[in-house]
């Protein structure tokens, strides 16, 4: 067995669950000797993405996060980050793969709405979105990685060939 580790918060730990699981989670307090606690879940999530819009009535890609926690979560820095299906392209690798995220709070049980890439079909416009990205990802219609991160860089890997440490 290999661990491969960056640095970590003091008091806490990384650990796998359900013990024994090939993935490592943060922990917030270590647990040497007993069974790993089940990892907390994320706040903020991706909860839709539309990639074909010429498949369908609305006439734009998208990407909809919500906020499934119960506080606010600011934005600020974060970013969502687009790559292929399969190859060597990574996360964010240019302008038109990654889109940065505002400087705002969202609110518990919120959605922010991200316009990304128009399409050719499509009748209905999209809901008024909160984030128009100026250089928009073009999500291709056979399948692809979209992450969302707490950074606004490119992660630099690809989660296939080229592993994500997130």
């Amino acid at each position: 067995d290999m661990v491969r580790y960056d640095a970590q918060p003091a008091g806490a730990s990384l650990g796998r669950f359900p013990n024994g699981a090939p993935e490592l989670f943060p922990f917030t307090e270590p647990t040497p000797g007993a069974a790993n606690p089940r990892p907390p879940l994320p706040e903020l999530v991706i909860n839709e993405i539309s990639y074909y819009p010429a498949s369908n009535t609305i006439g734009a890609e998208f990407i909809e996060l919500f906020n499934r926690g119960m506080a606010p979560v600011s934005l600020a820095g974060w970013s969502v980050q687009y790559t292929s299906a399969a190859g060597m392209s990574t996360f964010g690798a240019t302008p038109t793969q990654i889109t940065e995220l505002p400087n705002v709070s969202l609110a518990p049980g919120h959605y922010l709405l991200i316009q990304e890439a128009k399409g050719s079909g499509g009748t209905a416009a999209l809901p008024t979105p909160d984030v128009i990205d100026p250089t928009p990802i073009a999500m291709s219609s056979v399948g692809g990685k979209v992450v969302l991160v707490n950074r606004a860089t490119p992660l630099g890997c690809n989660g296939g060939l080229i592993p994500c440490n997130l």
